[in-house]
């Protein structure tokens, strides 16, 4: 191979600890965001709160898996799996956030809105993780850092000039 041909070895900027701790830092906010969001529209049997909360999962099983691979989407599994199980329990209060029974909860989805969202943070990060390669680059598509391809300087005039 020649040096044109050999592909680049560019030092990736941002360095795997760094971007492993960014998988639990979002595995530890979307676990928040959707524990909180999980009961909207439960009440009327109408679930939106758990659509947004599994679509937040999935962006940010997604999103740490393009960040660390296979491991950042596990980290992001632990983290936020970890994080619902101890907002699960009762507060210090007495206050519980993540009801699962009690007279006021008289539809489908007041009284198994916690059990869905508990059950389906797994399914869906366990989703994400046995995506094949292939299609998580069709979804996340990667940018080059390395320097555009003679067909692209050509179409740029000003470059083709110089």
């Amino acid at each position: 191979m020649t040096t044109s041909q050999q592909p680049s070895r560019q030092r990736d900027p941002i360095p795997y600890a760094a971007r492993l701790a960014s998988c639990a830092l979002v595995g530890a906010v979307v676990a928040v965001t959707g524990t909180g969001a999980h009961r909207m529209g439960a009440a009327q049997n109408v679930p939106y709160g758990l659509a947004l909360a599994f679509v937040l999962v999935a962006m940010g099983a997604l999103l740490s898996r393009t960040l660390a691979g296979t491991v950042g989407a596990a980290l992001h599994l632990i983290v936020s799996s970890v994080v619902v199980y101890l907002m699960s329990g009762y507060g210090p209060g007495g206050d519980i956030m993540m009801p699962t029974g009690g007279a006021a909860l008289t539809t489908f989805f007041s009284l198994n809105a916690t059990l869905i969202w508990m059950g389906g943070l797994l399914l869906v990060q366990l989703a994400v993780i046995m995506l094949p390669r292939g299609a998580v680059e069709r979804l996340v598509p990667r940018r080059s850092v390395a320097a555009p391809s003679p067909s692209r300087r050509a179409k740029d005039p000003k470059e083709a000039r110089a």
